[in-house]
């Protein structure tokens, strides 16, 4: 995939599913609240929720996360 050099980093979906996944590994519960990740990567970068959920959507193509029982995230890490 060709990444376009005129856009901020922090409004990629990699560099989002990065953060996303920086939070993940610090955590060690099974499951994680949706809204506690995305208002740890909004304090962080600023990003929007539409972003946040697109990367998470891109991470789960990746198989890196996974839907839980409660409604969480899973990581598959």
């Amino acid at each position: 995939m060709i990444l376009n050099p005129d856009t901020h980093p922090e409004r990629d979906i990699y560099f989002i599913g990065g953060k996303v996944i920086e939070i993940l590994e610090d955590h060690d519960f099974s499951e994680i609240d949706i809204l506690e990740i995305f208002t740890s990567v909004k304090n962080s970068t600023g990003v929007s929720f539409n972003l946040f959920i697109l990367s998470l959507d891109w991470l789960f193509l990746l198989g890196v996360i996974n839907k839980g029982t409660t409604g969480g995230i899973i990581k598959y890490f």
